[in-house]
């Protein structure tokens, strides 16, 4: 049986509306592997409807958590607090599917992320799509006139690329469509683009 012991902990529980529900300050906490977690000399704390008010805080000897109440484990705490940016896609998309009563603001910011990784590596046939018609232009227009268009596109995408991520991340635009529309887009510009290079 695998264990892990950890000093000093706060736990805190939120209500569906975001609201803190009450908090535990913990002088250890043991997780144990299929079994949950053990929490021994706590002090908790319960808030108004509000999440902004303490009552008087209750001392306890232990709490426990089974795997259905608190599913995280240490390594999924410690992925939480890492930065979003700094996480694997698989990471992310493991945080999505197993974290039960998830910030909408946080689901916004997971989603968005994950689908903007998927869609970015396309981006190298966008290269392609767009530098082929452009290619074939290059003797009415000039090499370099060439070169600085492609370059164009591409920060152009770049630019609306990441501008979808931000408002995805902030819920302005739908998490699924801001991570992976701009990419798409340009994508299929770049092959109406090859299309019409080819006809001319």
């Amino acid at each position: 049986e695998e264990k892990s012991f950890h000093h000093n902990v706060i736990f805190k529980k939120y209500r569906k509306d975001g609201t803190l529900d009450y908090d535990l300050n913990i002088e250890r906490a043991e997780y144990r592997e299929k079994k949950g977690w053990f929490f021994s000399n706590v002090t908790k704390t319960n808030y108004t409807s509000d999440g902004l008010m303490p009552y008087r805080p209750v001392k306890m000897e232990q709490v426990f958590f089974a795997p259905g109440e608190v599913p995280e484990t240490p390594e999924d705490i410690l992925y939480a607090i890492k930065d979003e940016e700094d996480l694997p896609s698989w990471v992310i998309w493991d945080i999505l599917h197993s974290t039960e009563n998830m910030s909408e603001r946080m689901k916004n910011v997971y989603t968005t992320l994950f689908y903007y990784r998927l869609a970015f590596p396309w981006a190298c046939f966008l290269a392609v799509f767009l530098g082929i018609p452009i290619a074939t232009k290059s003797e009415r227009s000039g090499v370099m006139l060439s070169i600085i268009s492609a370059v164009g596109m591409i920060v152009g995408y770049i630019i609306c690329a990441n501008l979808f991520l931000l408002f995805g991340k902030q819920g302005i635009f739908n998490p699924v469509f801001a991570g992976l529309a701009p990419t798409v887009c340009f994508i299929g510009y770049g092959h109406y683009k090859v299309l019409m290079g080819g006809g001319n």
